[in-house]
């Protein structure tokens, strides 16, 4: 229904990746292999063997064919089959969740980017680590060394998906390790091969943290603007870039000490930043110059989001039987969305970022459509009237945060500062 688009920037590159794999284009661009992860080219290979099969013509609609059809088996099975163990889950839900699904991923399908793949991966682990199979478990292991190689932002997920796994599976769960090393065998290999360096990430992953820290640690969000002559857009915080100025971070950790040390100015900056990846503009994983269409899309995304979130906190608390995995896969959901939290106050956040926990809002939102609220008790009005306020919070955090937008192209602390 929305066609295709032309594969640009990253999607480009990806792309590129993919179809030198398969052996259509010479080699990819400069630098590609130091700085991306070796599955970002694999992932698209299907698409890229199609269009050496049909004819370079063909690229953008063979993406779009590659990705609906995942996103069509995200939609009608995976996702149904995780709520399904949680709650009753009528066809009825089925129905709601796929339709906002594609509100949520639409705007992906027709884009060789890999956020649909690595974020699709992380609930495919939650519902393999229900299994006490080894078998089983290697393969979660398998998709967690994908999804990191992926998008190295994840990390955190992955890591605390294997943490409730050995801690529910013991022994059993010996074989999620062994799965992610053979995942990141191809990188090893990769970079043992070109380059003569031991390592099981791509070789300037070093650099990219570098950068992420440091833009992170005093910008909003960025967005690539879709038919601008100079793409990039940043959204600053004066206060944060006036705060780091003379001592911008150049790591992680660093980037966690200064948001430790700038408490409690760093937690609403942080605020900011969750709220604005959420407050999507119509043309996501793009940025637009749409103002009414944007602002209608991203309250929408905010809301379900909220919403949704809230939703499966109260079905998780009021549980009271977690016998045949559901503990698992709720703390499965709780590591996801711990995950992507981190994620996007760890880095120069996109609104692409905020992909799981749109995810998960849609999936809240399918259960509540089966189990509506009619006759409202005490604690459920005091959970509306909690959810409705963090959703005007989330809001209002999100209008702030993006208030400050600095002029298109690259930033650093000097100019974010002079913006205030």
């Amino acid at each position: 229904m929305r066609g295709t688009q032309p594969l640009l920037f990253d999607a480009y590159h990806y792309w590129l990746g993919a179809q030198h794999i398969v052996g259509t284009s010479p080699e990819a661009l400069e630098n590609y292999w130091e700085l991306r992860g070796v599955w970002t080219s694999i992932v698209y290979a299907p698409a890229a063997a199609l269009t050496r099969l049909m004819g370079a013509p063909w690229a953008t609609f063979a993406v779009l064919l590659q990705n609906t059809l995942v996103l069509s088996w995200f939609a009608a099975h995976l996702l149904p089959t995780l709520a399904s163990r949680l709650a009753p889950w009528s066809p009825r839900a089925r129905w709601i969740a796929a339709g906002l699904l594609w509100v949520v991923t639409s705007g992906f399908a027709s884009s060789s980017l890999v956020d649909i793949y690595a974020a699709i991966g992380c609930f495919a682990i939650v519902a393999l680590i229900r299994s006490q199979r080894p078998s089983t478990l290697v393969l979660a292991g398998v998709l967690g060394g994908i999804v990191v190689n992926l998008r190295p932002a994840y990390v955190v997920v992955v890591a605390l998906i294997v943490l409730i796994t050995l801690i529910s599976h013991k022994m059993a769960a010996i074989g999620m390790p062994l799965g992610f090393a053979l995942a990141l065998a191809p990188q090893v290999i990769l970079n043992i091969g070109q380059f003569g360096h031991r390592s099981a990430s791509p070789l300037l992953s070093d650099y990219l943290a570098t950068l992420q820290a440091g833009l992170g640690s005093y910008t909003i969000r960025y967005d690539t603007v879709h038919g601008s002559d100079v793409p990039q857009q940043f959204y600053c915080s004066p206060d944060m870039a006036a705060r780091v100025a003379d001592d911008v971070p150049t790591s992680t950790a660093g980037l966690a000490r200064t948001l430790l040390s700038n408490l409690p100015d760093s937690l609403v900056f942080s605020l900011e930043k969750i709220a604005a990846a959420l407050h999507w503009p119509a043309n996501t994983p793009y940025g637009a110059d749409s103002p009414g269409l944007d602002a209608i899309h991203a309250i929408l995304i905010t809301t379900m989001t909220v919403v949704g979130i809230s939703v499966l906190a109260r079905t998780f608390r009021r549980r009271s039987d977690w016998t045949d995995g559901r503990q698992v896969e709720a703390l499965g959901f709780l590591a996801i969305l711990i995950g992507a939290v981190v994620a996007i106050v760890g880095s120069a956040t996109e609104a692409r970022f905020a992909l799981p926990l749109a995810v998960l809002g849609a999936l809240g939102c399918a259960l509540l459509s089966d189990n509506p609220l009619r006759t409202l008790t005490s604690s459920q009005r005091r959970w509306i009237g909690v959810t409705c306020a963090t959703l005007a919070i989330t809001l209002t955090l999100g209008y702030i945060g993006l208030s400050n937008p600095a002029d298109p192209g690259g930033v650093d602390a000097e100019i974010c500062g002079l913006l205030g």
